[in-house]
């Protein structure tokens, strides 16, 4: 004789909101934000990135890591994301 669960509705409708919850969550995890997926930003894109207005960006530059492409100041997403990093850490 096979062995049966029986579930009692609730249990199984919250047991399935979870499972949609995590989908969810996931899905939100695997899908990069649109200013993640370029390589660089702008002066103006890395000012609104990090809350700060362009003339500090012009300002931080060094800090952040730059490089010029056809004559225009941009700064690699990866290298924001450190700087962000190193300056959270040098807080705490």
């Amino acid at each position: 004789m096979e062995a049966v669960t029986i579930i009692e509705t609730a249990k199984f409708n919250e047991l399935i909101s979870s499972i949609e919850s995590l989908k969810e969550q996931v899905a939100s995890l695997l899908l990069l934000p649109k200013e993640k997926i370029k390589k660089f930003l702008t002066v103006k894109e890395t000012a609104e990135y990090l809350n700060k207005n362009p003339q500090w960006v012009y300002k931080k530059k060094k800090d952040i890591g730059f490089t010029t492409i056809g004559g225009e100041i941009v700064f690699p997403v990866a290298g924001i994301d450190e700087y962000i990093m190193k300056d959270y850490y040098r807080k705490y």
